[in-house]
């Protein structure tokens, strides 16, 4: 039984940046999820695993609650409800809560637009992904900037100082296993990849939900933790602030009426529909 002294003990707190926090909890991102997507349904697989299917029957977001060695998080695929898997994205038991929904949003997303053309909008189809990630990375950035680098097989992007990173597999005309990563995200102290959490993208997973996982990462928004929840080892990696009250919140914007508006990407262009603008400081 939780009590108002333990909560006082253990308040909420603003960690900064939010994909140093920690994964925060799961069962809560899971149903703020669901609320969100009411065309997605919840089962428990078993005392370990609970899974969210899409009214189509094609997509499904699974939660592994005791991982630890193995993902906690899987996003998965079928071009038919009973047809093979086509893609497939696994997180890690570190991963942030936010950087596994931003990815699951933006899914969801797609399979709520009316038309196969707005779907594959959304998704980025056939979009390259470097070149979309390029774009992110530059234009997208706060505090800190990101470098790239170009090699026979991969294209690999990080963070100046350290702390993230995406790694880009090029396809290969003679691998056609669907267990190898396509992309990898990561994020984590700095040198010190033990402590790294890892997002896994098979090689067939479109290019807008690794763009998605991307953007949550380098808008560096600050999560909300319990201070227990932050991990010990990212501690002095992060800046850990008094969650605001109520009353300490800012007004809200009299042009737009929000505090803070969406939820990642709509598109493979977040600056300009539906996604969060992280401006420059002036």
């Amino acid at each position: 039984m939780t009590t108002t002294r333990d909560v006082a003990a253990d308040p909420k707190v603003l960690v900064s940046p939010g994909y140093l926090a920690g994964p925060g909890d799961s069962d809560t991102a899971l149903a703020e999820f669901l609320d969100q997507h009411p065309a997605w349904t919840r089962y428990s697989l078993d005392d370990e695993r609970s899974v969210a299917v899409h009214d189509g029957l094609s997509a499904k977001l699974q939660l592994d609650h005791d991982a630890v060695d193995r993902p906690k998080w899987r996003i998965a695929y079928h071009d038919e409800p009973t047809g093979e898997l086509t893609w497939h994205v696994d997180f890690c038991p570190r991963t942030p809560a936010e950087v596994v929904m931003a990815t699951a949003h933006q899914l969801s997303l797609a399979l709520d637009r009316p038309t196969p053309l707005g779907k594959e909008s959304v998704l980025g189809t056939g979009q390259p992904l470097r070149e979309t990630a390029v774009d992110v990375v530059t234009d997208g950035t706060d505090v800190w900037a990101w470098w790239e680098a170009i090699h026979d097989r991969r294209a690999e992007f990080a963070a100046d100082d350290g702390t993230a990173g995406l790694i880009h597999h090029r396809p290969q005309t003679s691998d056609h296993s669907r267990s190898a990563a396509g992309a990898v995200l990561w994020g984590g102290p700095k040198n010190d990849p033990a402590r790294r959490w890892k997002a896994w993208f098979s090689p067939a997973t479109p290019s807008g939900l690794i763009i998605a996982a991307l953007y949550e990462v380098t808008l560096a928004i600050p999560a909300v933790r319990r201070a227990s929840q932050i991990p010990a080892g990212l501690t002095a990696h992060v800046r850990v602030t008094r969650r605001p009250t109520r009353r300490q919140l800012p007004l809200p914007s009299r042009e737009t009426g929000t505090i803070l508006s969406g939820h990642g990407p709509a598109s493979l262009n977040p600056r300009t529909e539906g996604g969060r603008t992280a401006r420059r400081p002036r």
